[in-house]
């Protein structure tokens, strides 16, 4: 039972990778797990749960483990190191990702798109770490607290971003 709603999950994710949720037919779905629509439906109610569950499995909330209020009472220097750590966990993980950065940001994207839940989480977790680094920055004598902090979390996913449109090297400095 557990191993037909883990085929879909798992037949699913390159299918959303390659030609994104919209792109993507129940029955390519069903072709590769090799299950029925029944079977589909006794597991998940619809193709969007499908999504809800592939991210889930797959595509976690930027930072999400981060105690932000922990965080907060860091320096602006500790922060910062912090963060560039989890940029780095994250352009690790790049390499050993199915498909290519370009299509992991549609996928990204998609599940932004379609999932409210989901892009309610990664709006929050994005709040929470410019706040704890605008707080820092405002400690430490930063007129401008709030647009450093963002500038300095915008300079690591215009990062992301080009490694993914062009052929930098791996690793985020």
């Amino acid at each position: 039972m557990i191993a037909a709603r883990q085929s879909l999950i798992d037949a699913a994710y390159p299918l959303f990778l390659r030609h994104g949720y919209d792109g993507t037919g129940l029955s390519q779905i069903l072709r590769d797990a090799g299950l029925s629509k029944g079977g589909f439906y006794h597991h998940f109610p619809s193709k969007l749960t499908l999504l809800a569950a592939v991210t889930e499995q797959v595509l976690p909330v930027p930072f999400g483990e981060v105690d932000w209020a922990h965080h907060a009472t860091l320096s602006v220097a500790e922060q910062q190191r912090v963060i560039r750590a989890g940029y780095g966990e994250t352009s690790a993980g790049f390499d050993v990702m199915q498909g290519s950065v370009m299509h992991y940001f549609s996928f990204f994207f998609d599940a932004l798109a379609h999932l409210d839940d989901y892009r309610a989480s990664v709006d929050a977790t994005y709040g929470q770490m410019i706040s704890a680094l605008a707080s820092a920055h405002e400690r430490e004598g930063d007129a401008t607290p709030k647009k450093t902090a963002r500038a300095f979390i915008a300079a690591f996913e215009g990062e992301i971003f080009l490694r993914a449109i062009t052929a930098s090297p791996k690793e985020i400095e």
